[in-house]
């Protein structure tokens, strides 16, 4: 039996499709409440990877990413303390409002 599922037009053609489809639906499923920052694509990219690279690859492409978020952390805090120092340098230079 087939089943036609939203496939983008195609159809699960045995067990191992249908294994690998619910596979796929159950990941994405757990990732539903972060789908505003994720690129599918991707994602998906992410997955085969880490089923058909070998351990060292798998090492060596983690510690990259994980090189380049801390980096990313790093500047992004950066920026927060320097906006938060100009936010409070120009609060402080508004006059108070007066209590009425």
């Amino acid at each position: 039996m087939l089943i036609a599922l939203p496939l983008f037009g195609q159809e699960l053609q045995d067990w191992e499709e249908k294994y690998s489809y619910n596979i796929g639906l159950q990941l994405g499923s757990s990732l539903r409440e972060k789908k505003e920052d994720l690129n599918p694509d991707k994602v998906a990219a992410g997955i085969k990877d880490a089923i058909t690279l070998s351990d060292d690859q798998l090492k060596d492409v983690t510690a990259q990413l994980q090189k380049d978020m801390a980096q990313r952390q790093k500047e992004f805090g950066e920026k927060n303390k320097t906006d938060g120092a100009k936010f409070l340098e120009e609060t402080k230079a508004k006059p108070s409002p007066s209590p009425k």
